[in-house]
């Protein structure tokens, strides 16, 4: 009797086991829906701001003199470039004398970007990037001008 109330144990286990993968593996999918320009894409490339975290100032020449922005100054979101020219200035790189120094120090602000597909998505990344809307029984993120996730 005790074989056999383990022989029906070891059955239902085994069922249960296998209602777990089935479950598993046709739920394992992404809920999420990628919308870029209006159009559903499978994957995206997410750039972050200029990393000027290691610089003190910025150069930039006025008047051919070479002065710098300070760093409580720079504006983030702009290039080296553009914060020159938003001060009525030039950018002349980070090192005048060196072209191939000056290319890797400018290299170190660049803005990183990463290639995101529909598995790479998690809760955390989108309440740190995007802003949250519902639509009928469905949750929208509005990630930038042009990016939407929908779950």
């Amino acid at each position: 009797m005790e074989n056999k109330n383990q022989k029906i144990m070891i059955g239902i286990f085994i069922i249960v086991v296998i209602i777990f993968i089935i479950f598993f593996f046709f739920n394992s999918g992404s809920s999420y829906k990628i919308i870029l320009d209006g159009k559903e894409v499978t994957e995206f490339v997410k750039c972050y701001s200029w990393d000027y975290k290691n610089k003190s100032f910025l150069p930039c020449v006025w008047n051919k003199t070479i002065e710098g922005i300070p760093a409580s100054y720079i504006n983030w979101t702009l290039s080296p470039q553009d914060n020159c020219h938003f001060w009525n200035g030039t950018f002349p790189g980070f090192n005048i004398e060196n072209e191939t120094r000056s290319k890797e120090l400018y290299d170190e602000v660049l803005p990183k970007c990463i290639w995101m597909g529909v598995e790479d998505i998690d809760e955390e990344w989108l309440n740190e990037n995007c802003e949250v809307e519902f639509v009928d029984k469905n949750i929208k993120y509005k990630c930038s001008e042009n990016l939407e996730i929908l779950r």
